[in-house]
């Protein structure tokens, strides 16, 4: 009996440890694998109010990570603020980007190691070869509600 419940025990265990070893995006308690699926939550509502999103680990993005406008389907946040906990690299190989900022407004990107001093912990990569922007403010609307407030700092 001892012996299953060890071996229940270990394999819980693994299963919690791996699962946060590719996190390298963090809100709050919540990890995340890539800044899309952190932009995926904000989106769908799971984040709200004014957000801080910790980048904690490279990552290479497979899609363009797409933050929309607060009000926009369950997207209800006041600010987002986006720094590096180290030297970090995020990089995406599509042709719209590595992040599009879509009509969003009051948000940050802080590229100095939480927050603080000049150095620069973050850097934004494209390595599609065509020539796709590293950040996409990107308008939608024709009613003059684009982007604004929009902070790109030391990346």
């Amino acid at each position: 009996m001892y012996k299953k419940l060890l071996a229940s025990l270990f394999a819980f265990l693994c299963i919690g440890l791996l699962s946060n070893v590719y996190a390298q995006v963090q809100i709050g308690a919540t990890s995340y694998t890539t800044l899309k699926a952190a932009f995926d939550a904000i989106n769908a509502g799971t984040h709200t109010g004014a957000i801080t999103i910790q980048i904690t680990g490279n990552s290479t993005e497979t899609a363009t990570a797409v933050l929309n406008k607060s009000g926009t389907g369950s997207a209800s946040y006041t600010s987002v603020t986006l720094y590096p906990t180290g030297t970090y690299t995020i990089s995406a190989n599509t042709t719209d980007g590595v992040i599009e900022l879509k009509n969003a407004a009051n948000i940050t990107i802080d590229g100095r190691i939480n927050q603080t001093g000049t150095t620069n912990g973050l850097t934004l990569q494209s390595t599609n070869t065509s020539g796709s922007p590293v950040i996409w403010m990107d308008s939608t609307t024709t009613s003059g509600t684009g982007p604004k407030d929009i902070t790109i700092r030391n990346c």
